[in-house]
């Protein structure tokens, strides 16, 4: 809640309750639409009050519009996927026999990791005699890598923390025996 103040001019001519009541009724109106009256007696509206109001309707028509996007999305994209259509070349010839976007999606990425590659990735362009591996190949093997590295990494810094304390027990007291032995403090 809001307390605001208001102004109200009344001529004194007409200082009747009913005019006092249009007028007090007028500014609060005013007050609460945004709107105010010039010198002319024409009603005005604030920047304020039409930024807020564009904001409103913005935001309104932009939930209608995500309501409607969400119930027909995925129903829409299905229909793009799956619908047949003959693709042609850039002559306007036939090219192939009619096909989905779906399917052509999937003989792209099917080609592309079974495409060859040198050992280390890369692309075999030209001539290139050396091994030849399927992209997804290389790709699997680069991840077991990887997750072998981070585990065997972690082990060690594991097996490290453990093994460092008793270590330098068992050196601290071989070097103890070893100074008394030299010294001939021995038992």
């Amino acid at each position: 809640m809001k307390t605001v103040a208001i102004t109200v001019d009344v001529p004194v001519v007409s200082l009747t309750a009913e005019e006092i009541e249009a007028r007090v009724i007028e500014r609060v109106a005013a007050q609460v639409l945004g709107t105010d009256i010039d010198d002319d007696g024409e009603v005005t509206v604030s920047q304020t009050f039409i930024k807020h109001l564009r904001e409103q309707v913005r935001e309104k028509v932009e939930s209608r519009i995500i309501a409607q996007v969400d119930a027909i999305g995925p129903t829409l994209v299905s229909d793009v996927l799956n619908a047949e259509f003959q693709p042609m070349t850039t002559w306007g010839d036939k090219s192939g026999p009619p096909t989905t976007i779906r399917a052509m999606v999937f003989a792209h990425a099917k080609e592309w990791l079974t495409e060859p590659v040198q050992p280390d990735g890369s692309r075999i362009q030209g001539y290139y005699n050396g091994t030849r591996i399927h992209r997804l190949q290389f790709l699997v093997r680069s991840e077991v890598e990887s997750w072998f590295k981070k585990e065997a990494a972690a082990e060690v810094a594991k097996m490290a923390a453990e093994v460092k304390p008793v270590m330098a027990q068992r050196l601290s007291a071989a070097v103890g025996e070893a100074v008394t032995r030299a010294l001939g403090l021995a038992k």
